[in-house]
């Protein structure tokens, strides 16, 4: 009986201790899970109405975390389980969406806690059509945003644009521009420069190169040279432009010029005409020859 008594307390504190191990094991499977890391949010909207843009591809990169997601039908997004650290949103230009971002792209800082990003605007892209109503055949376009220092474009053309003839659309982002437009006349090459004013998002624009100026000779003396000097002025760039001798003959009294083909702008017209054998000028000064326009320019003296 003795041998029995000892043996009894001993599986008495085995038992004990096995519950506790089991209690122990039990609270640690049944502890809640913790959620890491946080959400950036955001929206994406169209320009001018604020509408939401659905369906645009938005990217998140950072160090710790790169992936995309597409907003919703309110134009919203959002990246979940974001650790802490700088990333980078950025909206995606896609063929489906055909728009261009402002801003291009930010970036966030997450430091323990959810981020809410401002909204991109999403823009439209303009197309514009190029059309040489001119005999010039026309090599290349390059455009520049209006600001300093000009950043140009590469050659908005895939190929020659030949005379009297129009260009394939061209998709561009909306805006002033300075144009610069790279010509073949005979054998001499030469550029100009056009100031294209402001064309919205979403905008479609047939947009001449030259305009057509002629000349009306109402007084009794011959005319025997007409130039222009095109005062042109952009952020950065400041120049006087002017050409030579645009008449091909002289032009008597009482008759028209032929064609003359010449650049957009605000100009000055210098008429030489012959009085006793004498050489004299006047100027007309400040027409402004807009792209595309027929300009009549009477002589009377």
């Amino acid at each position: 009986m003795k041998r029995i008594t000892t043996v009894i307390p001993l599986m008495v504190c085995l038992a004990f201790s096995m519950m506790l191990l089991s209690c122990v094991e039990e609270e640690k499977l049944t502890e809640p899970e913790t959620v890491s890391g946080y959400t950036i949010r955001g929206s994406v909207q169209y320009w001018g109405d604020e509408s939401a843009a659905s369906g645009v591809l938005v990217g998140l990169s950072g160090i710790s975390k790169s992936e995309t997601c597409i907003t919703d039908s309110t134009g919203s997004f959002s990246f979940t389980d974001v650790e802490d650290g700088t990333f980078t949103i950025f909206p995606i230009e896609t063929a489906e969406i055909d728009c261009y971002f402002i801003p291009e792209s930010k970036k966030v800082t997450v430091r323990e806690e959810d981020i809410t990003v401002f909204r991109f605007s999403a823009l439209k892209y303009p197309k514009l059509i190029l059309r040489n109503n001119s005999p010039k055949k026309i090599i290349g376009v390059r455009v520049s945003a209006y600001a300093r220092p000009q950043v140009w474009s590469d050659n908005l053309l895939s190929g020659d644009l030949a005379p009297f003839s129009g260009s394939e659309m061209i998709r561009l982002k909306s805006g002033t521009k300075l144009m610069e437009v790279t010509c073949v006349e005979d054998t001499l090459q030469f550029a100009e420069w056009i100031k294209v004013s402001y064309i919205a998002p979403g905008d479609t624009l047939v947009f001449p190169l030259s305009s057509l100026i002629k000349v009306a000779n109402n007084s009794s003396k011959t005319v025997v040279r007409v130039t222009i000097d095109r005062d042109f002025s952009f952020p950065g760039l400041s120049m006087s432009l002017a050409s030579g001798n645009l008449l091909t003959k002289l032009l008597d009294p009482g008759s028209v010029s032929e064609n003359i083909y010449y650049w957009p702008g605000l100009s000055d017209v210098t008429l030489n005409y012959l009085e006793n054998s004498d050489s004299n000028f006047v100027i007309i000064q400040n027409i402004d020859i807009t792209p595309g326009d027929t300009v009549y320019i009477p002589f009377e003296i």
